[in-house]
């Protein structure tokens, strides 16, 4: 069993999947500097930043498992729509786990790509409840916490004017230049 943080967990406010997120990941962070030890604050910070699969605890390795297969399965629903070998993108073992497996289906008949990433983002959510149980105010607790904080904030940056901003600059330059083929092959016809 590992140190248990009981003030700093119990001073963190709750993450609501369909809210914004009540603080940021960096205050997050820097909190988590100062309230815990260095070890544990490393593997907070890998939580967040590496896709490792070689994790001391379990707990992270178990996450990052999870996250592998998400992924994997998105990459050979992909692949097969694509009509390529799914083998040749996949890494490590594939497996199959039905929730998994109905959500990435979910996802590819989603209204749209930010839908989909919803459907998924909510069974990461799930997947990390499940494995908090018995977890309170410990490491793996603070883990959690900061995978959930990193998706709220996702979200919360996508949905603010900056994400705005970056869509219509994308969108205008996408129809500025579907526009001009158009005009180019006008021209040729003429």
């Amino acid at each position: 069993m590992g140190r248990a943080y009981y003030y700093f967990a119990a001073t963190l406010p709750m993450l609501d999947f369909d809210g914004p997120p009540p603080l940021g990941m960096e205050a997050f962070l820097q909190s988590a500097e100062r309230m815990l030890s260095a070890g544990d604050y490393r593997q907070v910070l890998s939580a967040v930043t590496s896709t490792s699969l070689f994790a001391p605890i379990a707990f992270l390795r178990a996450w990052q498992e999870f996250e592998l297969h998400l992924r994997n399965e998105q990459v050979a629903s992909r692949a097969a729509d694509l009509h390529k070998d799914p083998q040749d993108f996949i890494r490590g073992d594939k497996g199959y786990e039905p929730r998994v497996h109905q959500a990435v289906a979910a996802a590819a008949k989603a209204e749209h790509p930010l839908a989909g990433e919803r459907i998924f983002d909510r069974l990461r959510w799930q997947q990390l409840d499940e494995m908090l149980l018995g977890h309170y105010f410990d490491l793996e607790f603070l883990i959690a916490y900061a995978v959930k904080l990193q998706i709220l904030e996702r979200y919360h940056k996508i949905s603010g004017d900056r994400g705005r901003e970056i869509f219509s600059s994308y969108k205008e330059a996408l129809v500025g230049e579907k526009l001009s083929h158009v005009y180019k092959d006008f021209e040729k016809a003429t």
